[in-house]
């Protein structure tokens, strides 16, 4: 019974995301040009670069939205680079590669918060642009612009299905 359990969980561990697995892989290797940590066999496990070869024991991400894939992948580096290390922000893991681990629920926080923004602003901002203009046809262009935004901005933000965005563009 105990082994169906932990094949059961097996089968729903995720593999890492691209960056993250990048970030190991570099950390392996700075720590075997240092040392022989890894040798023959064990350097060859590594050299997979599907990320589905591999399993990750950290709990999976419960956002896994395009932005917030985008946010972790493209700006927690640089943001870590030019102000994290400077604020003492996050984790420090190494202090010769400046690797460092934030907290998920933190980032989520931040950014459902900007998510929220953005749902705030976007109605808003459209009654004021729509009210300067003077001609309906006018009126009705800028209303389909500001519908496909809506639209493009609720692919991003959220994991909803093409049928969901059709259904929320479409009222």
């Amino acid at each position: 019974m105990q082994l169906r359990t932990l094949v059961s969980q097996l089968n729903r561990t995720e593999s890492p995301r691209s960056p993250q697995l990048d970030a190991l892989k570099g950390e392996l290797g700075n720590i075997n040009t240092r040392g022989s940590f890894l040798v023959e066999e064990e350097q060859e496990a590594w050299d997979s670069m599907d990320p589905s070869d591999y399993l990750a024991a950290h709990t999976p991400n419960t956002e896994n939205d395009p932005f917030t894939n985008f946010v972790k992948d493209k700006i927690l580096v640089p943001y870590h680079t030019y102000i994290g290390q400077r604020t003492k922000a996050g984790t420090q893991l190494n202090k010769e590669t400046r690797l460092a681990s934030y907290d998920d629920a933190k980032i989520n926080t931040a950014i459902n918060i900007v998510a929220a923004m953005l749902s705030s602003i976007l109605p808003v901002l459209t009654i004021f642009v729509l009210n300067q203009l003077s001609t309906t046809n006018a009126r009705i262009g800028l209303t389909v612009v500001f519908t496909a935004i809506f639209a493009f901005l609720l692919a991003y933000f959220s994991t909803a299905r093409k049928v969901e965005i059709f259904a929320a563009t479409a009222t």
